[in-house]
Formats: C-alpha cells, sequence, structure tokens
C-alpha cells in the first residue's frame, strides 16, 4: 500500500506535461505570425505569453527537474525557457525603442535564430533514448528555426511562412506529448503512446 502510495504521488510529481504545455501554447501563437496569418510589425502581442507562461513555467519546469534528478527534462525546460524569455525582452526592448527594430532584422535575427537552432539540435540527439515525442518536438524546434534563419539570412518571406508552419506542427507534438503524459500518469497505463516501448508491447500482445 505505502509503495502504491508512494507511485502515484511521484506520477502526479511528473514535470514534463507542464514543460511541453508551456511551450507548446507561446510557440502556436507566435507562429501564426510567423505563418502570416497576422503581420509581424505585431508581433509584441506574444510578449506576456513569452515571458510569463514560456520563460517563468519553463524555468520553474526546470528547477522541478532537476529537484527529481531528470537532467534532460531540466536541461531542455530551462533551454525552452531561456528561448520565450530572451525573445520576449528582445521584443518589448524593440518595443520601447532601447534596441532599433531594424538592427535586429535581416542577418542579425538569422543569426540568432541559427544559434538557437543550434541548442534545439543539441537537445534531439540528447533526447535519442527519451521519449518519441521529445525527440519530435526538439527535431521541430530546430528545423523551425533552421527555417526562419534561412528566411532571414535571405530576406525571403516564404521561408519565414515555412517556418511558422513547421512551428505549428512543433507546437501540436508538444501539446501531443503534454496530454499523453497527463493520460498515461493517470490512468497508470499506456493510453497514448510516448515511447518506442509501447509500439514494441502492442506487438508482443499481437503476437
Amino acid at each position: 500500500m505505502t509503495q502504491e502510495i508512494e507511485g502515484r504521488r511521484s506520477a502526479t510529481a511528473e514535470v514534463g506535461p507542464m514543460i511541453m504545455a508551456a511551450f507548446a501554447l507561446p510557440l502556436f501563437v507566435w507562429s501564426a505570425f510567423n505563418a502570416g496569418y497576422f503581420d509581424l510589425d505585431a508581433e509584441a502581442f506574444i510578449i506576456p505569453l513569452a515571458i510569463l507562461l514560456g520563460g517563468a513555467i519553463g524555468f520553474g519546469g526546470a528547477m522541478w527537474a532537476y529537484q527529481r534528478h531528470q537532467t534532460y527534462l531540466a536541461t531542455m525546460a530551462a533551454i525552452f525557457g531561456a528561448f520565450w524569455l530572451t525573445y520576449g525582452a528582445m521584443l518589448w526592448l524593440m518595443q520601447n525603442g532601447v534596441i532599433d527594430e531594424d538592427a535586429v532584422t535581416g542577418d542579425l535575427r538569422g543569426l540568432l535564430f541559427s544559434a538557437w537552432a543550434v541548442s534545439m539540435a543539441i537537445l534531439w540527439l540528447a533526447s535519442i533514448r527519451e521519449h518519441w515525442t521529445y525527440m519530435l518536438v526538439t527535431l521541430g524546434a530546430a528545423v523551425m528555426f533552421v527555417v526562419l534563419a534561412i528566411g532571414h539570412f535571405a530576406g525571403d518571406g516564404g521561408f519565414i511562412e515555412a517556418g511558422g508552419w513547421v512551428g505549428f506542427v512543433t507546437a501540436v507534438l508538444a501539446w501531443y506529448s503534454a496530454l499523453a503524459d497527463m493520460l498515461n500518469m493517470e490512468f497508470e497505463r499506456p493510453v497514448l503512446p510516448t515511447d518506442v516501448g509501447w509500439f514494441r508491447g502492442l506487438r508482443l500482445r499481437g503476437r
């Protein structure tokens, strides 16, 4: 009985769903700007989402995962949170005239997104032994930043819009990861697949 209670406490303390949900929502809204649904001049609309949700919740999740000795989740949450905090702060500084908006477009923003693409690629490589949903989310984020970087380097709006669509897909994958982890923990059995072992189990049961 004690083991069962402790197991449920451990399950309710899982931080992965919170990290993924906090990353997905601002990403989805931001991607709508990149995909051309809204004018990029109004991109500052995402500042509250980026800072208060993506950034604050991301760093909170990183500390939570660190306390649980989940190195990968802690690192992923910290990097996700750092992106939203820095990008939100940059937009806020631009909106208030502290940074000249023309100075952070083109090559400079392309360089910024290139650096974030490297960070996401490192997360993707490190996720090989984690959930396949984490692999797809970090891979999607890396591809998105690469495409956005190309668009800003080349001044090509088509690439920026493509990056927005990759962002949409990545956000949906992150939401799926959050939902799957919550359902699997709530029902204490695999309801939605999150790792390769789930498919292997299906194959074995099919025999």
